[in-house]
């Protein structure tokens, strides 16, 4: 039906068998044949009282056409579907023509369908694509031509259901009377069944969704708007797909637009892109930019409307765009395929999303037009609240992010359950261990012990997707110890159950102020508990005094109560530099800050306030250098703005994320800078300020490097 080489092989079966020799036709053939045959059907209702006694008026050359056609065209959907299918565009019915992401998904079907397998996928879809019209003229089409189709559209929206309903009946109503499967049953807008050939379509809207699975499992399936389901993973994963079962006559379509980044739908994109074509991974990922759409975004009005002035050159923004499709086009196989190696976008469809950009930017709504018009699933898929963090501004930050080696730390009082998987190790590079003077108490009293950790070298990992990687119990390590630098240390302890993070930051402070803060190691693990995270600190903190006069200045997160433990050992053991924290609108807060005996961070509402706006200050000023991936690419992009009681706005994670290394981060920052002068800092200008966003092109010949792998190196700004 959608592979040449099948439909070829099909044909030529039924030549074999019958003798009949297929022959195709032009548009305008057909065309001329369908106004011969309404002719004889408008005269044999004029002369009979019936259109359909017109069969008894057809000659041997007659009924051999319509023989020829029918047999072609429920072998050869593209055939069928360029020829004799009707679509509603824009209020008029006319000739289905297929775009370019049409074009892509039939090859895409083609291709599953001659290695005989089945065709389930989840595409995820600038609007206007024309997804839903190509999925249903499909649909309508093995409804008309096959036997025993069992097939359902879905949609949560019922008027989104009974649009794509309508695009299947539609097809099937314009086709001529003798290519028409005799339907049995059709209660409008939601069930046709055809006897002859066993086949049914059923629609499933609103509530009536959950029942898709209920009954006959259907085979051939369309899900629109997925993200809008209320229990997508109740109805789609636990029910529908353990009904339907894998097998080459397997139809499925999932698609729809983003609607944030923590639903099911978002989640099992990423599981999909980031695992397809592996076991674990059901659905294939497919993603359709806005930029190929070139006959409507602009179309041919606003194009002789507005034209490229002469001279015009793209803003940051604009050349931030159209280096991401570039590079999307580049790493995608299918666009690669379809577009060429070296695809660049035209400058009208630059200049008309740099208008557009700057006209919802200015009403406040630029995130609402980077979703609609997003350049990869990144952008697609992007929160529903505004971000904290200035986006473009972080994104410099990746570009010039320092290299890290990856290590486990093993030693005193790290209980071997915390040790690494020998697998893990890697066995060419050395181990190094680093100690400290430290004391440790028994009956008899407190006597000094040096407390020995080693770390452990592990394998690089490789940067892949949205999870990039498994980090629990890995030390990130970006610069190793300098002398003339002094460090801090900021930990963020979580109970160790498995959901939130304990995370431990280190950063290294500017000397002078004429270079960036940076961070130097990130350590984090979810099954740590934080009344044993006091060895895993400790083993930092001596790692980064080896080149220093003094211990590094170390706090942790205070109010719930899960950072005591670890400095209440942490000073049991001897370590003495701690943060001393205080109110910071007195006379005098240096003074206030000597005097007071609170040790550590404690996160009240103003305090926490005040420490991530000054976060937020640093990241987007580059005086902080940050360069861990999973802070830059996981919990910086999830960071959003919301509305607290009384109107108040928060800073928090999205709903399924994380902030951990946000906060550590934020700590290690606050505590060496929290009454400090800004003033030398303003007047330097540091690396990132300049950087920009560069695609590379030079890879390997023959080399296939999927884009899950490296979209995120170009993910773009709100």
């Amino acid at each position: 039906m959608f592979s040449e080489k099948r439909i070829k092989d099909k044909l030529v079966a039924i030549s074999e068998k019958t003798g009949w020799i297929p022959e195709y036709h032009s548009l305008s053939d057909i065309e001329s044949f369908n106004a011969h045959f309404e002719a004889l059907a408008d005269k044999a209702e004029r002369e009979e009282g019936k259109r359909e006694y017109v069969q008894d008026r057809l000659n041997y050359d007659e009924l051999k056409w319509i023989d020829n056609e029918f047999r072609i065209c429920a072998c050869d959907y593209r055939y069928w579907s360029e020829n004799y299918a009707f679509i509603n565009a824009n209020g008029q019915i006319q000739r289905f023509k297929r775009r370019a992401s049409q074009e892509m998904l039939l090859e895409l079907w083609g291709e599953r369908q001659e290695l005989g397998f089945g065709i389930e996928q989840q595409i995820l879809k600038a609007r206007q694509q024309g997804i839903s019209t190509e999925v249903e003229l499909a649909i309508s089409h093995q409804v008309n031509f096959g036997m025993g189709v069992i097939a359902a559209v879905a949609s949560y929206d019922s008027d989104s259901c009974e649009r794509m309903f309508g695009m299947a009946q539609l097809a099937y109503n314009e086709q001529p009377m003798w290519m028409k499967a005799n339907p049995t049953s059709d209660r409008a807008g939601s069930f046709l069944a055809f006897a002859g050939n066993s086949t049914r379509l059923t629609q499933y809207s609103g509530r009536k969704a959950s029942g898709i699975a209920r009954g006959d499992t259907p085979s051939v399936i369309h899900i629109s708007e997925v993200s809008s389901f209320p229990n997508a993973e109740g109805i789609i994963e636990n029910s529908l797909f353990q009904s339907v079962h894998p097998g080459p006559r397997i139809f499925m379509i999932l698609e729809s637009t983003g609607n944030g980044n923590t639903d099911w739908w978002a989640k099992t994109w990423y599981s999909s892109r980031d695992n397809w074509p592996g076991p674990s991974a059901r659905l294939q990922p497919v993603f359709f930019p806005w930029f190929i759409a070139i006959d409507i975004f602009p179309g041919e009005t606003w194009r002789r409307e507005h034209p490229v002035p002469s001279g015009w050159y793209p803003m940051p923004e604009t050349e931030r765009m159209m280096n991401k499709c570039a590079a999307y086009v580049h790493q995608t196989p299918l666009m690669r395929k379809w577009y060429g190696d070296g695809w660049r976008m035209s400058p009208y469809q630059a200049y008309f999303w740099e208008g557009s950009y700057l006209e919802y930017k200015r009403k406040g709504n630029a995130k609402g037009w980077l979703q609609e018009m997003s350049c990869d699933d990144i952008e697609a898929l992007q929160p529903k609240k505004d971000l904290v963090f200035d986006i473009s501004e972080t994104e410099k930050q990746y570009e010039i992010r320092s290299p890290y080696s990856l290590w486990a730390i093993t030693g005193e009082q790290i209980q071997e359950k915390f040790h690494p998987n020998p697998n893990d190790i890697d066995y060419e590079r050395e181990r190094f261990r680093v100690s400290y003077n430290g004391v440790v108490s028994d009956v008899s009293g407190k006597h000094m012990k040096e407390l020995v950790w080693e770390f452990v070298p592990l394998k690089q990992k490789e940067e892949k997707g949205g999870l990039i990687f498994d980090a629990d119990l890995k030390c990130l390590i970006f610069k190793w110890p300098e002398r003339g630098y002094d460090y801090s240390v900021g930990c963020d302890t979580a109970g160790g159950s498995g959901g939130d993070n304990t995370c431990i930051q280190v950063m290294r402070r500017s000397p002078d102020g004429k270079e960036p803060d940076e961070q130097v190691a990130e350590w984090c693990s979810n099954i740590v508990p934080h009344a044993i995270t006091h060895p895993f600190i400790m083993a930092l903190c001596s790692l980064y005094h080896a080149e220093m006069n003094q211990e590094p200045l170390q706090a942790t997160e205070m109010v719930y109560g899960t950072g005591d433990a670890a400095q209440i050992q942490m000073a049991a053991h001897g370590y003495k530099r701690f943060y001393k924290f205080s109110r910071l609108d007195g006379k005098n807060p240096k003074a206030d800050k000597k005097r007071s005996k609170k040790m550590g961070w404690y996160t009240f509402d103003w305090s926490r306030t005040f420490m991530l706006g000054m976060f937020k200050n640093a990241v987007e000023n580059h005086w902080l250098k940050l360069n861990s991936p999973f802070l830059l690419r996981q919990e910086i992009p999830a960071f959003q703005i919301d509305q607290a009681a009384g109107g108040k706005t928060r800073f928090d994670h999205e709903s399924g994320k994380h902030d951990d290394r946000i906060f550590a981060m934020a700590i290690a920052f606050i505590i060496f800078n929290d009454t400090e002068s800004m003033s030398k800092r303003i007047e330097h200008r540091f690396a990132g300020d300049t950087a920009e966003v560069k695609v590379s092109y030079e890879w390997p010949e023959g080399m296939v490097v999927p884009y899950s792998q490296v979209s995120s190196g170009f993910e773009d700004c709100l």
